[in-house]
């Protein structure tokens, strides 16, 4: 059965928020990014969205026909419950999870999995909910909104008119506290203050009857596991069931052992298939623990959660799928099936050569901003994760790599790094698109405002350059090269600041 290119590309881009939709007289969305392949990128942007490889347009092209077919005989909400079942085996066989010990729960995005979990704690423990996470700078913009439970977007997943920042519900009592891991100047506070002042919000959100949600993020927009693990553990150690860890690993530069850990702490763990995985945007999941799950599953959910998630998203028998509407959102299972071919073939490889492509890229590309006088590194950390006792895997090596520009008068400001970001994925002859993560703000220098672009490594990316020893070079060659122009761009006497 032939499929219908444009049918395909629409259903692509259909069941997100705004951030999915395409402009009409450009046929991008707000991040750029359309929905068919752009293999002459120089793809260097997945720690914010990418462009759908070939591989992952073709997988959704095979699941968008065989859904025609499903469909042509069945109905619509069975063949999409199948269906996301399916989407639930891969992930769990991918990341090595017995689906014994795990369920998992689908949505649209990162964000509005921060929602659905505060809302599903919040009818197990009959009491209000506080997810304390990282300011926006680190993470998810639109996080506070979703956990404190309000619109973090004009459209939801329904497709309703909302407003932004208005409660989605009576019923939800929801809200959330955001902690900076960063200074005014972008420098990296010191973790016993990030510890005392988390001990101080949790104690005061338990003391006041609410349940805590506590956000260990790994990794954040900068690269960082934040809070310290040991904080997290150490709080969750004392406040026990009063507090739920909530893994943010929306960025999925983690390894199969590492979310078996986090899962065996009975943390649930969030994950994405649209950054490192670089998956098209709008494809997220909850992992959740044995344990956890077999208490949740019992528990009814807000209705009003109904304009972010549908029956079919959840695993048989829960009863929050009874509380959410039979809408199958055929979008979201295949851009999940665009994702599960990278991560597939990404997982393929052994975890040894993995390591040895990002910490080849890793060497180069830091050297690079630590030697060249155009750049500027953002300060990090070492990714730790230690108290979790697992091997030292290839996701301690980093693949963010955040820096500013600077040229004779000092370093650009926020508004010219986003004037680059904008001129670099813009297609000029002569020249590939180059794409990078978009600018993070850090503040302010000199009472400016400041803002670190992002060259990052990918899952498909190291797939590449595993074939062969010249894709390696090739690849490490067109990291330097984007880098190169972003400078180049950077000592321009004028940008066109938007």
């Amino acid at each position: 059965m032939s499929i219908d290119q444009a049918e395909l590309s629409s259903c692509l881009v259909s069941g997100g928020d705004d951030r999915l939709l395409l402009d009409p007289s450009t046929r991008v969305n707000m991040y750029g990014y359309g929905p068919s392949p752009s293999p002459d990128d120089l793809a260097f942007s997945s720690s914010t969205a990418s462009t759908i490889s070939a591989r992952g347009f073709d997988a959704a092209a095979q699941t968008f026909e065989r859904l025609q077919t499903a469909l042509a005989t069945g109905d619509a909400n069975t063949v999409y419950t199948a269906e996301m079942e399916g989407v639930r085996d891969r992930l769990r066989k991918a990341l090595g999870l017995d689906p014994a010990d795990v369920d998992v729960v689908l949505a649209a995005s990162g964000t509005d999995l921060h929602l659905i979990i505060a809302a599903l704690l919040q009818g197990l423990h009959q009491r209000p909910v506080l997810t304390v996470s990282l300011t926006g700078s680190e993470t998810g913009s639109g996080i506070g909104l979703a956990a404190s439970g309000r619109h973090a977007m004009p459209h939801p997943v329904s497709g309703r008119d909302v407003i932004k920042g208005d409660p989605i519900g009576e019923t939800l009592t929801l809200g959330s506290a955001a902690l900076p891991v960063r200074d005014p100047e972008g420098n990296l506070r010191a973790e016993t203050s990030i510890a005392a002042e988390l001990t101080t919000q949790v104690a005061a959100a338990i003391g006041s009857g609410a349940h805590c949600i506590l956000v260990a993020t790994d990794v954040s927009k900068t690269g960082l596991i934040a809070p310290a693990l040991e904080t997290i553990f150490a709080l969750k150690q004392q406040f026990g069931e009063q507090l739920t860890v909530l893994v943010d690993a929306c960025q999925m530069r983690v390894s199969q052992e590492t979310v078996r850990a986090y899962l065996a702490k009975n943390s649930i763990v969030a994950v994405t298939g649209s950054k490192f995985v670089a998956g098209p945007i709008f494809s997220g999941a909850l992992l959740i623990p044995k344990d956890l799950a077999t208490r949740c599953k019992s528990v009814p959910i807000a209705t009003e959660i109904g304009d972010y998630s549908g029956a079919g998203d959840w695993p048989p028998g829960w009863a929050a799928a009874a509380c959410l509407p039979p809408r199958p959102n055929f979008g979201l299972l295949l851009r999940w099936h665009a994702a599960l071919s990278e991560l597939e073939r990404f997982l393929d490889h052994h975890p040894l050569k993995l390591a040895w492509v990002a910490m080849r890229f890793a060497d180069v590309v830091e050297a690079r901003l630590k030697t060249d006088s155009r750049f500027e590194s953002v300060p990090g950390r070492r990714l730790d994760r230690s108290v979790l006792g697992t091997d030292i895997g290839y996701d301690a090596i980093p693949t963010i790599f955040p820096f500013l520009l600077k040229r004779d008068t000092g370093l650009l400001t926020a508004p010219e790094m986003t004037a680059i970001y904008q001129e670099l994925a813009a297609s000029r002859e002569g020249r590939a698109r180059v794409r990078l993560g978009q600018p993070v703000a850090l503040g302010q220098r000199a009472g400016q405002p400041i803002a670190a672009l992002r060259l990052c490594l990918s899952a498909p990316l190291i797939s590449d350059a595993l074939e062969s020893s010249a894709a390696l070079d090739k690849m490490i060659t067109n990291a330097l090269t984007a880098l190169d122009l972003a400078a180049e761009l950077a000592q321009q006497s004028r940008l066109r600041v938007a």
